[in-house]
């Protein structure tokens, strides 16, 4: 059985699911002509569609998949915070961090190596209390019996 485990995330069977709040609104269309980010239906996109990075790190291939789950807009302060859903299908390091970052220009909020160290950024890291808000919320792991 432990063995099974291990190949199943070998193989990249297992689907780990994410959620991360982030500073600012990710836009559907990504400007970076070495990100891919395209909805994954022919319909037209919505908050609801999934999208995909496919931009490597560190020289190797790095794919996330990502929605919008919620978009809460603070017409006092223009601040735009939203919550995503995201789902690797590769594992690289800081690969959630580093795509929502350099990609989307969408950093988690409390994420001090990845949100640039403005002034928005650090007072939401104050706020954040010394915590990143990325939340590993599901795991669907292959089953075979026998």
């Amino acid at each position: 059985a432990r063995q099974r485990f291990s190949q199943a995330f070998a193989n990249r069977l297992v689907r780990k699911t994410y959620t991360a709040i982030v500073i600012g609104k990710p836009s559907v269309v990504v400007s970076s002509s070495n990100t891919n980010n395209t909805n994954t239906n022919n319909n037209s996109c919505n908050d609801d569609c999934w999208n995909v990075i496919d931009y490597p790190i560190d020289g190797k291939p790095a794919i996330s998949s990502w929605r919008i789950i919620d978009i809460n807009n603070n017409t006092n302060n223009g601040l735009c915070i939203c919550m995503l859903e995201i789902q690797p299908q590769t594992g690289r390091y800081h690969q959630i961090r580093r795509h929502l970052a350099y990609c989307l220009g969408t950093p988690i909020v409390g994420d001090a190596k990845y949100d640039g160290g403005g002034a928005i950024a650090q007072s939401l890291r104050q706020a954040a209390d010394g915590g990143m808000f990325l939340c590993s919320n599901a795991l669907e792991i292959p089953y075979e019996e026998g």
